[in-house]
């Protein structure tokens, strides 16, 4: 804008959406990590998220906790699979359990979302197989 402020919307979320979620919403990982590049290279005096309000300061830090949350998750979700083939489902429990998820319908119908973006990135980067087996993959 022309007062220098970056209105992110859902693209980065605030400090603290970020501390309170391990797994953060996103349905595209690849589209997302590029996105935070972009991000982290803008030079502004003031940031607007959606969730989060204004933040006056460093906008490249917060965007490189956002994509080191996002690179966690994804090396535990890898970690879960290379351990023992499971379902989404399976993996999304898992999950859950390890980052201490509430248990709840809501939780696991967002977690299970972004459980199904990880693995379509996993499988895109050949890192992981994905198969169907007695109706569930």
């Amino acid at each position: 804008s022309p007062d220098n402020v970056l209105y992110v919307a859902d693209a980065i979320f605030g400090e603290e959406t970020l501390d309170k979620h391990a797994v953060l919403f996103y349905t595209n990982i690849n589209d997302t990590l590029n996105s935070f590049k972009k991000l982290a290279a803008c030079r502004v005096d003031a940031c607007v998220f959606y969730h989060g309000g204004l933040m006056q300061g460093d906008l490249a830090s917060v965007v490189a906790r956002h994509e080191n949350k996002m690179l966690e998750v994804k090396e535990v979700i890898n970690r879960f699979i290379l351990n023992e083939p499971l379902s989404i489902d399976e993996l999304t429990r898992n999950l859950m359990k390890h980052y201490k998820i509430p248990e709840n319908i809501t939780q696991f119908t967002l977690t299970r979302v972004c459980v199904n973006a990880f693995v379509t990135q996993l499988e895109a980067e050949k890192k992981i197989e994905m198969f169907m087996s007695d109706g569930m993959m």
